[in-house]
């Protein structure tokens, strides 16, 4: 079950209000600020995928471009001992660190099947 709407490569919020009896919610993961509210749940989804065509449409008339919800850089503080170990395990792997982390995070996002079948087998022998 989703928490998110997701439309067009954006993510948009789904909150509600007790004390007004509405649902509201905004565009996650950029900087510029994009909102919607409805009385439903269906009502709510239908201003979120108008609010995202609206907002490209507004960039495109006035020739910039919107946010991107992600850049395709981050940092991660994982703290020293990790860092050290991930690297050294990049560098017996004979990768860069940033291909030790992307693979990692594909491994994660696929359900972490190739590294735990790796991992089984090696605590097995």
């Amino acid at each position: 079950m989703s928490r998110v709407f997701e439309y067009k490569g954006f993510q948009g919020s789904v909150e509600f209000d007790l004390e007004g009896g509405f649902l509201y919610g905004k565009v996650l993961h950029i900087t510029d600020l994009i909102d919607y509210n409805a009385d439903t749940l269906s009502e709510l989804k239908q201003e979120f995928f108008t609010a995202v065509d609206d907002y490209l449409k507004l960039c495109e008339e006035l020739g910039c471009e919107p946010d991107k919800p992600a850049s395709g850089s981050f940092n991660v503080r994982i703290g020293p001992d990790v860092h050290t170990s991930a690297v050294c395990a990049a560098a017996r792997k004979g990768v860069s660190l940033n291909e030790f982390v992307k693979s990692a995070v594909l491994d994660a996002l696929a359900g972490g099947t190739a590294n735990s079948k790796q991992r089984h087998s090696q605590a097995a022998h």
